[in-house]
Parts: structure tokens; C-alpha cells; sequence
């Protein structure tokens, strides 16, 4: 330990210590302002439509509310809708005309928008129906004429070649519906309220979907609409219905809305979600934003945004339109003509004053169940039309903008984060004191270095509680630091009884593994397997190891850049060379002892950064820990054991299968670890490493998880804080990081992601040339010397293609492979780490079977995960699993004598 206690050292902790009390000093101040801004500008307006419902062919015309509105191909169809010639008001005396017209805007190339002149018409002429964008157009539900409620469902559609508006009859809604809401989710096409029949004045409860594939039902009857449990709350129309991720996966939120004409015109305020897998409805609390105040969203319109958040612009609901509303229905129950002129004046004066409807932007968050109010129109705000994406921007053509008033534009809206803050001195002076301190260190134990041996096991110099932080600090990638308190954030600690694996498996490293390595001499855990079965099984293994590690080399190294650039504003490029560089540097300079001392180094740094991110967010919080354990609580956030007999979720049974697996799998046949046992002097201080990384991997596991868990206290606080433009899910944490820490705290954190990138990146350069070197190069001859040359040029090409991959994956945008690589974790590492298993455990384990094992799971392994729904943290149990079963029957059968492990002399 004293050696790395150098003055560079030293002042690093001095400094981060310092820091970390700056926070204490900071004034939090009110919040300002949103971070999201909306952006609006303005698409040519409707077309004229003539008193007959025609298209009149004179430009700008009065506007439609109740339209049916959609993109398909690229266009946007505006088919339907009422309105009233000249502006009159039907009270006094004027006609709603019912639109027949089909419009179509098309967008050129050059991205300017034009209206088609030829216009197409509909089956029938109606309004205040549900319309839908699907990929296949756009899909018109039921709505109204002068005669009545309408029933028939058909889907519009633009046929390019043709330049033509194609319908296609769909089923009917099961009775005759309007003014309900509708929304597009996986396939199936939802309603909600409305009403139903011919009874205009009284809404209902109608809760139906429509598979859009068409065929049978679940019923088994033909294709038509099913009937869906209704909400515990009264029926609405006029809703709002949006879907949206509630965390876990998408689910469908009904807001708002009001009564019927019959019953009183009643303000709705409540919402109400509904899980499309379990098929029950839950109440949330009413639309309130965050002074207490109430909104009604009846006539709003509503996209998703982001990862958790629901638009809504407007509503039927301001204090004019209320007092509008309450004349209204006066004016209807009067029952004299004398009475109805003297209303009619009232209701003109009411109209002439009326500011028209909210013209508020709101934003809601399904996680958090709070609402916050992002922004305004830049004009009258519409309600009774549609707001849909049109490529990366939001659409809401025409609609209502006062009692009887239609307007004919159409709004192109676009949410944006405001810019982010930035470091500044103190914070980069951190990162500046960590660098040095690593480049320190790999120039401080380049002196250790004279053979192979000092360059891969550092001579036996470490001590087992070094030997145990390096393993974790290896084990704990970027990934980890970004990913658990996402997952916590959006979901809840049901990922945490997993993460406790390398605790529950230490005893067994502790009393089988490890000594299974200090019998006989290895500089690989691959040599193991020669000298227990064959070359080939070394080979088979070594190659095994380097190609999973190339395969997720790049995304180690391109993750971590990706939340730097975010948070400093940094060219993502320039940070994937800066993490590579260094990590580069010292890990070829000082070899696998440099590596050692940069990961204790590196851990104290991210368990800093952890530590005070929590302490942060405790600071800012009135309730401070309480409020966070509070909230979290009321929410179920605490919940991580999951008891359902199942293999497809995470369950106990889970976890328990990736405790025997994927908690096993790094300490039996991972290079990385098993190099970490070798820099020890004997096996005692190699198991005394495994349990300090055990505790250490439970502290950082329950730190990380209590991250996700203050964001979300903090959050809840503070919705207004929140970017409901955030592209992805590991986006909540740098976002924090870059908006809510102080200086001096920001610049330890983003050092600390620094840290945790580098200790994977420069334990993998070093673990990987140990097994090019040791298991390929011992083929041919060489002097010491010139293998410790070998040696220092391998780690360093390995640097350097790790750097490349990431700048590869980064400029392809290869978004996708993380997933992917976490699967062939279990997929291929499962089953070398059964071989191992083989040797250790069973005494009548031969060559062939070992090859038999490992190639039989891997074909098990692909139909695993190919044709069964089992969630990919048991893949390593069954691949382990099947390997051994395999391996053991196969070498009963085979005529061959198994090989037994030449142990090392002690002489």
C-alpha cells in the first residue's frame, strides 16, 4: 500500500475530499425555466371548403374542427370536419357545414409543403370520429353526421404510383360512436370513451382495440373490435388517449375529458393508466401540476415524446370557456323563444370576450406520475384535432380555437433540450489531477518489469485486499455505472439480488477454484485446461476468451465516451481517444502491477463519485434520505424479489440460476479475473482478494441502485428538471450529473466514469496479451527479453484496436451490438466455464468429452435462445449446465483415460 501512497496520490484524494465539501457552499437557487423548449412554426393552412362540404379551390379557408388527420408515405391527409360559414355562431341561427373532403399536403423534396389541388373525397361527409396513423395510413373510427353517430370504420391510404387516396373498409365499431380517443400500440388500435348509440348527451365507459393484422380473435371469432375492461372512473368524452413506457414496457394512459351535454358538460380531471399485459386498469392522480392547480384536457391532443413522457397541447378548459359552457347549457334548457334571443345576447358577449381555449403545452411523466407545463401556443390554441409525428416533428392542423370558431393553420412543433451546462476550472483540474495520477503510476512500476512474469503477475508483489479491488474494479465496467441507476430509475431493485452473485459464489472460488490454479504453474487460466485435458482445449479456450473480449472491447471504451461528450460537450471522438490513449500508456508501460494500482485508484475515485451523487441529491431534498426512501416506497421502487415460478422475467429462480452461472462464470474461466489470483503471492491472499471484491461488489451494487433511486426522489420533486427529450434510458444519470452537481463534485464524477472505463479497457489490453503470448507465441522459442518486448507490443495493439473499434462502432452508429454481447456472454462463456468445471470436479472427465460438452452447448445454447423465452441471465447456467452433463456422459462412453493435473513441484 505505501507504494502507491506517492505525492501525486496523495493530492488527488486530498483534492477530491476537498471537493466533495464544495457542495455544502452552493446555493440551489428556484428553477428558472424547463430544460425543454418547443418550437413552433407554421405549414400552409387548410384549403377553403365550400358551405356543401366541397373543396372550394380559393386557398386559406375557415378552418375544420373534428377532422380525421394523419401522415402515411410521407403526406398528411385531412379528411372531414365541421364548420361554420363566416364565422357565425350556431345560436345564432348559423348551419354546421359537414365536410366530405379528403386533403392532401405533400412535402418536397426541397422541404417545402404543398396542398395537392385535386381533392378526394370520403365515403360520406362526418366529423368527430378517432383517427390513427398506422404504417398502412391512416385509420378513420366511427364519428358523426347531421343524422347521427356513425359506426363504420376505413383506413385511408396514399397510393404514390397513383397519386390517389385509397379506402379500405375496416370492421365496424360494435355500436355507433364518437368524440372518443384512440391510440396506436403494438399493433392493435385502442378507443376509449365517447359516445355510443344515438344518445349525443350521454357518454360511456367503451373500452375496445382492433388488431390491425386482422384474422381470429382470442375468441376465435373473426376479425372484429374486442371488448377491453373499462377504467374505474366515470365515462368521458373527448379524452385524451396516449401510450407511452411506463418503465418496464409501453402501456396506455386515458386522461381528462368531460360529461355529455345531458349530464351537466362535467370537467373531468382524473387519469388513468392501463397495463396492456395484465389488462387492469390503475387510477394516478389527477392532471395537477405542481402548484396544485387542476386541468381539464377535454379536446386536447397528445403525442409521446422521448422515454417517459406524454405531450399535451391545450383543452376546453379556461376560465372563459367555463363561464361559456354554464351560458350554454342555460341556453339550452330555456324553453321560450323571448328567453333563448335574451341568452343570445349573453352568449355573444360571452364569445366576443372569450381569449379562447388553454394554450398550454403539458407535459406529463409516467414514472414519476407528475405534470409539469413546458410551454404555450405562439396563438390560439386548437382543441377537437389531432396531433401526430411527421418524421422528427409534431403536427397539429386546424382544430378550435373559440366557440364555434375553427382555425385553418396547421402547427409544426419540435421539443429541444436547452444547452447543457458545462465543466469549468475546478472540474477539469480534477480530471487533470486523476490523469496524472494514472500516468504516475504506470511510470512508477515500470522499473518492477524484467521478465513476462513481473509483466502479467507482477512478481506475486500485490496483496490480496489490492488484488480483490482491481477484480472488481475490472468486473464494474462504465456500462454498470450508467446502466444501474437507469434500470432503478425506470424500473425498480428487481435487477439487484443478481449483482450480489460474486458474494454468494466465494466460497466456492475460495475452497475449489483457486486452488485449483495455485497447484499447478499458469500464467492463463487456459493453461489449466492442458494440463488437464489437451492443447486443444487450451487453444480452444484461449480463442474462446480473445474473441469475446474484441467483441465487446469497442463498446467498453465507446459507452463511456458517449456520457463524457454528454456531460462535458466534448467531441465524442476526442474522448474515445483520451480513455484510450492513457488506458493505452500506463498499461503498457507498468504492465499488469501498474494496471492493479490504477484500479484501487480508480475504484476509490467511482465510489466517490457514487457517494456523492447520493449525498447531492440528499441535499437538495427537503426530506432529504427520508424523502428518497419515501418516495421510492409509495412507488414500489424497493421492490427486488419477484416470486413468480417463472424463467422469462426476473425472478428469484433467475437470479438463483445467474448465482450458480453468470456470478461464476468470470472466477473459473475469465482471464481478466483470474489474472488478478496470480498477482498474488500464494492462494490465501488470492482468496482474501475474492472476498473483498464480493463486499466491494455489494457496497457499489447497493450504491449504484440508490442512485436510480434518488434520481427518481429527485425527479418526483422536481419534474420541471427533467428532459422529456432524452434519448435513452442510461441519458437520467449524465443529465444529472451535467445540470445538478456542483462544480468540483461534477468534475469527480465524470473522473469517475473516466476511472471505470479505463480499468476494464487497461485490464483487458494486459489480460489479453498474456494469452496471446503464453498460449500461441510459447509455439516458437523466444529469449525473455525479447517476449517481454512481444509482450509490451501485443498490449499495446490491443489498446489500440480496442480505440478503433470504438471509433468504428461510433461512426456507423452500431447501436445495438451491447445487446447482443451480453447475450453471448452467457451463450459462449457458459459453456467454457462448464469445461473448467469438468476438470475440477470430476475425476473421470477426459479430452473428448470436454469437447463433446463444450460444442453440445453451444448448440443448446442457440436453441435456448432461439426457441424458448428464457431470459438471458440463466443462458450461463444452462450453458455451464449443459456443458458438464454433456461433458461427464460423453467421457463415461469414450474409450479414453482421463488425463489428471501435473501439480507443481515444491521443492
Amino acid at each position: 500500500m505505501v507504494r502507491i501512497l506517492s505525492v501525486p496520490f496523495v493530492a488527488c484524494i486530498i483534492a477530491l475530499t476537498f471537493f466533495s465539501n464544495h457542495v455544502n457552499a452552493q446555493e440551489q437557487g428556484p428553477v428558472t425555466e424547463h430544460p425543454a423548449t418547443v418550437t413552433w412554426s407554421e405549414l400552409p393552412p387548410i384549403p377553403s371548403v365550400s358551405a356543401a362540404g366541397e373543396n372550394t379551390g380559393e386557398g386559406e379557408g375557415e378552418g375544420l374542427a373534428g377532422h380525421f388527420a394523419g401522415v402515411h408515405k410521407d403526406v398528411m391527409l385531412v379528411a372531414g370536419g365541421t364548420f361554420f360559414p363566416e364565422k357565425g355562431r350556431p345560436w345564432n341561427g348559423a348551419s354546421r357545414v359537414w365536410n366530405g373532403s379528403i386533403h392532401v399536403l405533400e412535402r418536397k423534396n426541397s422541404g417545402e409543403y404543398q396542398w395537392l389541388d385535386t381533392v378526394f373525397k370520403l365515403p360520406s361527409a362526418r366529423a368527430y370520429g378517432a383517427s390513427v396513423s398506422t404504417p398502412e395510413g391512416v385509420l378513420c373510427i366511427g364519428g358523426m353526421d347531421a343524422s347521427g353517430n356513425l359506426a363504420d370504420v376505413f383506413l385511408l391510404s396514399w397510393d404514390e404510383s397513383g397519386r390517389t387516396v385509397q379506402t379500405t373498409a375496416f370492421p365496424d365499431l360494435p355500436a355507433p360512436m364518437a368524440f372518443m380517443g384512440a391510440v396506436l400500440l403494438d399493433g392493435y388500435v385502442y378507443i376509449a370513451g365517447g359516445t355510443a348509440g344515438q344518445d349525443k348527451g350521454h357518454t360511456t365507459k367503451s373500452f375496445y382495440r382492433l388488431n390491425l393484422q386482422g384474422g381470429k380473435q382470442s375468441s376465435g371469432d373473426d376479425w372484429h373490435w374486442e371488448k377491453l375492461p373499462s377504467w374505474n372512473g366515470p365515462g368521458r368524452m373527448m379524452p385524451v388517449l396516449a401510450e407511452q413506457n411506463n418503465g418496464k414496457y409501453h402501456s396506455l394512459f386515458l386522461f381528462s375529458g368531460r360529461k355529455g351535454a345531458a349530464e351537466g358538460e362535467e370537467l373531468l380531471y382524473d387519469a388513468h393508466v392501463f397495463d396492456v399485459h395484465t389488462k387492469e386498469w390503475k387510477q394516478l392522480q389527477e392532471v395537477r401540476l405542481g402548484d396544485g392547480s387542476v386541468r381539464c384536457l377535454s379536446g386536447a391532443s397528445s403525442v409521446s415524446v422521448g422515454l417517459n413522457h406524454i405531450l399535451v397541447f391545450s383543452g376546453a378548459d379556461s376560465e372563459d370557456h367555463r363561464e361559456f359552457r354554464a351560458a350554454q347549457n342555460q341556453y339550452r334548457n330555456l324553453k321560450t323563444s323571448a328567453a333563448q334571443d335574451s341568452m343570445r345576447g349573453v352568449l355573444n358577449e360571452i364569445t366576443d370576450k372569450h381569449s379562447g381555449f388553454s394554450s398550454e403545452v403539458l407535459v406529463y411523466h409516467t414514472l414519476t406520475d407528475t405534470w409539469i407545463k413546458v410551454g404555450d401556443f405562439p396563438r390560439a390554441a386548437p382543441v377537437a384535432t389531432q396531433a401526430f409525428w411527421w418524421k422528427e416533428e409534431i403536427i397539429i392542423p386546424g382544430g378550435e380555437i373559440a366557440p364555434a370558431l375553427r382555425s385553418p393553420a396547421v402547427w409544426k412543433a419540435s421539443l429541444g433540450a436547452k444547452e447543457s451546462s458545462i465543466l469549468n476550472a475546478w472540474d477539469y483540474l480534477l480530471i487533470l489531477l486523476y490523469f496524472i495520477t494514472v500516468l504516475y503510476i504506470g511510470y512508477r512500476y515500470k522499473k518492477n518489469i524484467k521478465t513476462t512474469d513481473d509483466y502479467y503477475k507482477a512478481g506475486g508483489r500485490i496483496p490480496g485486499w489490492a488484488s480483490g479491488m482491481a477484480m472488481f474494479g475490472t468486473l464494474l465496467s462504465a456500462i454498470t455505472f450508467l446502466t444501474t441507476p437507469a434500470k432503478t430509475f425506470n424500473e425498480s431493485w428487481i435487477y439487484f439480488l443478481p449483482t450480489i452473485s460474486s458474494l454468494v459464489v466465494a466460497p466456492i472460488v475460495v475452497f475449489y477454484i483457486i486452488p485449483a490454479y495455485f497447484k499447478i504453474t499458469v500464467t492463463t487460466a487456459y493453461e489449466y485446461l492442458e494440463n488437464r485435458f489437451n492443447a486443444t482445449a487450451r487453444i480452444l479456450g484461449s480463442l474462446s476468451f480473445l474473441a469475446f473480449q474484441v467483441a465487446k472491447f469497442g463498446v467498453m471504451l465507446l459507452l463511456p465516451a458517449l456520457a463524457i461528450s454528454a456531460i462535458t460537450g466534448i467531441d465524442v471522438m476526442v474522448c474515445i481517444i483520451v480513455i484510450g490513449l492513457f488506458s493505452t500508456i500506463y498499461g503498457t508501460v507498468g504492465g499488469i502491477e501498474a494496471v492493479v494500482w490504477t484500479e484501487v485508484l480508480q475504484v476509490v475515485v467511482f465510489l466517490l463519485a457514487a457517494a456523492l451523487s447520493i449525498l447531492v441529491v440528499a441535499m437538495k431534498l427537503d426530506g432529504g434520505v427520508s424523502e428518497i426512501i419515501a418516495t421510492n416506497s409509495d412507488f414500489g421502487k424497493f421492490d427486488f424479489v419477484n416470486w413468480d415460478f417463472s424463467f422469462a422475467e426476473i425472478t428469484i429462480f433467475v437470479a438463483i440460476s445467474y448465482w450458480v452461472g453468470g456470478g461464476m462464470v468470470p472466477y473459473i474461466a475469465d482471464q481478466t479475473v483470474i489474472q488478478k489470483y496470480l498477482v498474488t503471492k500464494d492462494a490465501k491472499s488470492a482468496s482474501r482478494g475474492v472476498w473483498v471484491n464480493g463486499i466491494l461488489i455489494v457496497v457499489s451494487s447497493v450504491l449504484f441502485f440508490a442512485i436510480g433511486s434518488a434520481l427518481f426522489a429527485y425527479y418526483a420533486a422536481y419534474p420541471e428538471k427533467l428532459n422529456p427529450a432524452l434519448p435513452t434510458q442510461e441519458s437520467i444519470y449524465p443529465w444529472f450529473i451535467v445540470n445538478e452537481l456542483p462544480s468540483g463534485i461534477r468534475g469527480i464524477v465524470v473522473a469517475g466514469i473516466f476511472a471505470v472505463a479505463m480499468s476494464t479497457i487497461s485490464s483487458t489490453m494486459n489480460s489479453m496479451s498474456a494469452t496471446v503470448v503464453t498460449d500461441f507465441v510459447r509455439f516458437k522459442p523466444t529469449e525473455h527479453k525479447k517476449l517481454l518486448v512481444i509482450a509490451k507490443v501485443v498490449s499495446a495493439l490491443f489498446g489500440i484496436l480496442g480505440t478503433l473499434l470504438a471509433a468504428i462502432m461510433f461512426i456507423y452508429e452500431v447501436g445495438s451490438l451491447w445487446d447482443m454481447i451480453r447475450r453471448l456472454t452467457g451463450l459462449l462463456t457458459g459453456g467454457l466455464a462448464g469445461l473448467f468445471l469438468l476438470g475440477i470436479f470430476t475425476k473421470r472427465a477426459n479430452h473428448i468429452g470436454a469437447l463433446a460438452g463444450f460444442t453440445g452447448s453451444a448448440v443448446i445454447q442457440y436453441l435456448v435462445s432461439m426457441h424458448t423465452p428464457m431470459h438471458f441471465m440463466t443462458y450461463s447456467f444452462t450453458g455451464m449446465l449443459s456443458c458438464f452433463v454433456i461433458g461427464y456422459l460423453a467421457s463415461i462412453v469414450a474409450p479414453v483415460q482421463a488425463k489428471k493435473v501435473v501439480e507443481k513441484s515444491n521443492e
